[in-house]
């Protein structure tokens, strides 16, 4: 069996690749819904969770670390007035996404 190889979690990492950036996003996401699946939450909430963390990553155009709470006013207000969703459902993906941040 080979080591495993350990990076410290003070140490800078070097992403290079988009490839890179993007894996690098995923992994907390992945963990987060493992978690959800280890705490026994239904397909379809961890379903619906990864929607909303998705969606909010799309609309951002830009890696999700960099996110100020401006962001996301600016996403569900889009959510409201230009996706014309209405607010039961945009409280719902709110509540999705504070109970889901990754940071």
């Amino acid at each position: 069996m080979t080591p495993a190889v350990v990076r410290s979690v003070g140490t800078s990492r070097r992403l290079a690749a988009v490839q890179e950036h993007e894996d690098f996003e995923q992994e907390p996401v992945d963990q987060f819904l493992l978690a959800g699946v280890r705490a026994g939450m239904a397909d379809s909430s961890i379903a619906d969770d990864r929607r909303a963390i998705f969606e909010f990553a799309r609309f951002l155009g830009r890696p999700v670390r960099t996110t100020g709470p401006e962001d996301a006013d600016r996403f569900f207000a889009d959510q409201h007035k230009a996706k014309r969703l209405v607010h039961s459902t945009v409280h719902s993906k709110a509540g999705r996404s504070r109970s889901s941040s990754i940071s």
